[in-house]
């Protein structure tokens, strides 16, 4: 018996892999963070027949033994609420307990919120420091946001929803001066992308409430006189870019215009 780790959609649909849906529709059982998300998941793929769990922070240490023993005898799923299950996530658990038994464990890859936030990243990322989610208490928070900071390299973070604005905030009060790079509900059609400093950023992104991923620039070293370096020192103070599916939507109907219009000229 093995655990396959599904990597589901973190926004559009129709990201799950053909891989995915079939590693859901083997298995006997499926793990999920929510039962929201997940009954939804099922409902699309049509397995509602299919026996589900749940593991979260709330689920008690019997639970998991529970969970762990259906290994035992059966192929069993288990996926986020939104990305790809363990990475940050109560999951890790199911892992662990696979670990202690000696269960196969099989990764079927697919979305990623970190990686499709690197992919389009303009900042230069050869290394980066993921910091994962901060702790809740202001000085805590202060203290890690600090010394993430210090450490000069790129800095990936994330957060709920509804502290994006508290991070952006915190931020601006240690004094970050270099750019950073936010990607706010990615593959959704209110995704958007933000490119500048933090003040920028925050006039740009208001009180928004938004799934997001973080990125900081990393500190330029003096010696390192590259183009590509010398580049992100020169465009230091661009401001934020945003990127609207919709608003591009209409350019390339335009641009299509366009192009049959000069066609038309030239056939006359």
């Amino acid at each position: 018996m093995a655990l396959f780790i599904v990597a589901v959609p973190i926004g559009n649909l129709e990201d799950i892999s053909e891989r995915a849906k079939n590693t859901l529709r083997h298995c006997t059982l499926i793990v999920g963070e929510d039962a929201k998300p997940l009954r939804a998941l099922v409902a699309r793929l049509k397995l509602e027949k299919k026996e589900l769990f749940f593991l979260n922070e709330h689920t008690k240490d019997q639970e998991l033994a529970e969970i762990s023993a259906l290994l035992d005898a059966h192929d069993v799923a288990l996926v986020s609420d939104e990305g790809t299950p363990v990475f940050c996530d109560p999951g890790r658990k199911l892992l662990l307990e696979c670990q202690k038994k000696s269960v196969r464990v099989v990764p079927v890859p697919g979305a990623s919120s970190l990686m499709a936030t690197l992919s389009c990243c303009p900042l230069e990322i050869n290394e980066f420091v993921f910091a994962g989610f901060l702790p809740r208490e202001h000085e805590l928070r202060k203290e890690r946001l600090s010394r993430h900071i210090d450490d000069g390299r790129p800095i990936v973070l994330m957060d709920t929803p509804y502290r994006l604005t508290r991070l952006l905030s915190e931020l601006s009060e240690l004094g970050f001066d270099r750019r950073i790079f936010l990607a706010t509900n990615l593959t959704h059609e209110n995704e958007h992308l933000y490119l500048g400093t933090v003040g920028e950023t925050l006039s740009a992104v208001g009180p928004t409430k938004a799934e997001f991923v973080l990125v900081l620039e990393g500190q330029i070293k003096a010696s390192d006189n590259s183009k590509e370096r010398q580049k992100t020192l020169n465009n230091t103070a661009v401001p934020p870019k945003v990127t609207q599916p919709s608003k591009l939507r209409g350019e390339h109907q335009k641009a299509r215009a366009n192009k049959q219009n000069r066609r038309k000229f030239r056939s006359r």
